[in-house]
């Protein structure tokens, strides 16, 4: 990972050096000073990849010249874009540069690109995306067609739409059933609490029933905490947030359409693009986009998954066929082994067959789910790609050094799919799912809180996924309560909440789900197959089928109907094997 972050940085580096001239700024002196030799040498061993002896360079260049901003500028680029990485001296290194030449914006955009390395610490990123942000309003006050800071932006507004796209806001939900004794919990009573969760007031508690704080009412009946619907029908005030995502969609939009418009190669603002159309559902602009991209970048295996998932989700089928097999052909081995894995797909009871014979299995794997034998390619295969494609480009995490089918909510939606709904819940509902009063902690025993907490949650219909982000770190995992939750209560009353638990439930019952939708109407055609004795012990199998005439034809006429028919019928074994297959394509019927 470092030697791609190296590679990465190191063309913006060399953009950095040698599309701008070399120049020393007045409070340095002259090109002609005494680190002018050093910067020059240390210039031609960087273009010669020999890091090394340009840190050598540039370090005494910042020797013989300490008040050179060049010099500190040039040794921070090799601290933060070589294997020579040091973030700590590169900070260092582009701040004296910044303090000797506030207003160079070469400096900015390199403090800007180190703002953006990834940190471990919440509160550390948020103090960092404020510095990023009001950086990069100060490179566009000098200059309004930045690349750099419209990406900053653009990536900032990612980020927003993605937490309010779906997202919802709730008052405050506690889900309490205190006992007479105070003992264990009984069947779940949810109360909605103020939309201040700090809020003291006075307040009674009756034995046996659910507790409700002053301004709010109870929710009867509801045992899944998670059913949105079920809120909604009981008039709880659900706060929708697609506004907010409207407006940060189009302003990511117009901030990366002008990165780009500075610089059509700068590749990473093309994932940001295809995240935020994918993110969208907006596989028709994503395609313009990306027409764009192959252009400039036709042989990267990552542009031509892009087109096999936008042109598949778009219904251009053939074309997804095209790109997917085009990005196959270019993929390193680690990833071509992750895209042809079907570990997640197959029933337990198959991994070992698969693991003795893996393309034996496969095989049998595709053919079965393929919906539509007559067309060249197998849609559900596309869909695993699409699929493998969307996780990685969404859900992957660079902080654990996981690709997206690695994390938690990539592999569930390798294995599902797009869920029917994908919502982010936020508010007190999520810091009051674990926190209690202290003043009624005679009724209630305390469980752990986390005021930072945010829900994702995924439904398929027949069952569901929830996923938190207790660091707020965008690293969602399946929800399970806190231990003291299940010393509290017991585990007959909690697991219907441990989504680890269900996952696993799930996935062994349903290891994967794919439905087709065919594109077009659906006729049902009538049919019948017989069989007859054939030769040397044979049979031949013979299929009739009518085909239903067209709107308006004439029946009586002798004309012939223009209509292209595609045949084929196809004989598959309990192996899943297709055994023989005929296909037949009619140009034209006679009436």
């Amino acid at each position: 990972m470092m030697k791609n972050i190296a590679k990465i940085a190191g063309l913006l580096f060399a953009a950095l050096i040698l599309l701008a001239p070399l120049r020393v700024s007045a409070q340095s002196g002259n090109a002609d000073g005494p680190a002018a030799p050093m910067i020059a040498r240390g210039i031609e061993a960087y273009r010669a990849e020999n890091f090394t002896q340009a840190l050598t360079e540039f370090e005494a260049a910042v020797a013989a010249e300490p008040d050179n901003p060049e010099a500190h500028f040039l040794l921070a680029r090799v601290f933060f874009d070589t294997p020579l990485r040091d973030e700590g001296r590169a900070g260092d290194e582009i701040d004296k540069a910044r303090d000797l030449d506030p207003e160079n914006l070469r400096y900015m955009v390199a403090e800007l690109q180190q703002l953006r390395t990834d940190t471990w610490n919440f509160f550390q990123e948020l103090i960092r995306t404020r510095k990023r942000l009001n950086l990069a309003r100060e490179i566009l006050e000098r200059d309004p067609e930045n690349g750099f800071a419209h990406e900053e932006f653009g990536q900032y507004y990612i980020r927003d739409f993605w937490h309010y796209r779906n997202a919802i806001s709730l008052p405050g939900l506690g889900f309490y059933t205190p006992t007479p004794d105070g003992g264990n919990f009984t069947d779940d009573a949810i109360v909605v609490l103020p939309n201040d969760p700090t809020n003291t007031g006075d307040f009674q508690v009756a034995s046996g029933s659910p507790l409700l704080l002053p301004g709010s009412e109870e929710i009867s009946g509801l045992s899944n905490r998670f059913d949105l619907e079920a809120l909604r029908a009981q008039n709880v005030a659900v706060q929708d947030l697609s506004g907010r995502a409207d407006r940060a969609y189009e302003a990511a939009i117009g901030h990366l359409e002008r990165a780009l418009a500075s610089d059509p190669r700068r590749r990473p603002v093309y994932d940001d693009m295809m995240r935020l159309y994918a993110l969208a559902g907006e596989y028709e602009e994503a395609l313009d986009m990306l027409s764009q991209m192959l252009v400039f970048f036709p042989d990267d295996p990552q542009m031509w998954m892009y087109l096999g998932l936008a042109n598949h989700w778009a219904k251009h089928e053939d074309a997804a066929a095209t790109s997917f097999r085009m990005a196959i052909e270019r993929l390193s081995p680690e990833e071509d082994a992750a895209y042809n894995d079907l570990a997640l797909l197959l029933p337990v009871d198959e991994l070992d067959a698969y693991r003795e014979n893996p393309e034996a299995v496969a095989a049998q794997f595709w053919t079965s789910k393929d919906p539509r034998y007559l067309t060249p390619y197998n849609e559900r295969k596309l869909e695993h790609y699409a699929r493998l494609t969307y996780a990685d480009l969404l859900y992957r995490s660079d902080d654990l050094d996981l690709r997206g089918w690695e994390t938690e909510r990539g592999r569930i939606f390798v294995r599902y799919g797009r869920p029917n709904s994908d919502v982010l819940i936020r508010g007190d509902f999520a810091a009051v799912l674990h926190v209690y009063n202290e003043r009624v902690a005679e009724y209630y025993q305390p469980f752990s809180a986390d005021l930072s907490n945010v829900f994702n949650v995924w439904d398929y219909g027949d069952f569901q996924f929830v996923f938190e982000d207790p660091l707020a770190n965008g690293e969602f995992r399946l929800y399970s309560p806190p231990a003291d939750l299940f010393a509290t209560n017991g585990a007959a009353g909690v697991d219907r909440m441990d989504y680890q638990l269900i996952a696993s439930r799930t996935f062994r019952e349903t290891p994967e789900i794919y439905s087709f939708e065919a594109p077009g109407r659906r006729t049902g055609l009538p049919y019948l197959v017989t069989s007859f004795k054939g030769i040397e012990g044979r049979t031949d199998v013979f299929v009739h089928y009518g085909i239903p005439i067209v709107d308006g034809f004439d029946p009586s006429s002798n004309d012939v109907v223009d209509l292209t028919v595609r045949t084929g019928a196809f004989l598959i074994n309990e192996s899943r094997e297709v055994l023989v297959e005929r296909r037949r394509t009619l140009y034209g019927l006679r009436s």
